[in-house]
């Protein structure tokens, strides 16, 4: 409903406020950490949030740009705290100024590139999109990473169907 649908966005954007106001201390020291061994601050990463029906014209995507820590250099490898913040997912923080922009919920699906998006074509597949991409999720842990796309679509298709408020704590929890 839009009721509810607004009730969530309206907790994810204050739990994201709280989140990046709490953390503020943490994250400006580890951007600088980051800009003085990287050399650059952020990383943008295109990816599909959502998938809308344009009238008659089939599927359109919604795209983001998801905003992280520069964990590489130049040359693409890591840097030494790069690579730390990657083992500790603290490179995704940032991700949560999407979830206050609206681009992304606390709990959906998994975030996919638009390369990755692309590749989903069956009817069971687009099934994920009746949720929006969300920071974490039933994708997030259940399957090992975003290279199985099939395991990350089987998530998200079972997430899609079976979506309520309490399985969200439950995934957010996890």
């Amino acid at each position: 409903s839009a009721i509810g649908s607004s009730l969530r966005r309206a907790f994810d954007a204050f739990v994201a406020f709280c989140f990046l106001w709490f953390t503020l201390p943490v994250t400006v020291l580890l951007g600088l950490l980051v800009l003085v061994t990287s050399g650059k601050l952020f990383a943008r990463t295109q990816v599909v949030v959502a998938q809308q029906s344009a009238l008659g014209a089939g599927p359109r995507a919604e795209t983001a740009a998801l905003l992280q820590f520069a964990t590489r250099r130049a040359d693409n490898s890591f840097t030494l705290l790069g690579a730390r913040l990657e083992r500790w997912e603290i490179h995704r923080w940032l991700n949560v100024w999407n979830i206050l922009r609206g681009d992304l919920a606390w709990v959906g699906i998994a975030p996919l590139t638009p390369e990755q998006a692309a590749r989903l074509t069956e009817e069971w597949q687009q099934k994920r999109y009746e949720c929006r991409a969300g920071f974490t999720g039933l994708w997030y842990v259940q399957t090992d990473n975003l290279q199985d796309l099939d395991a990350v679509c089987i998530a998200d298709a079972y997430y899609a169907a079976t979506r309520s408020v309490r399985e969200d704590w439950r995934i957010g929890w996890q």
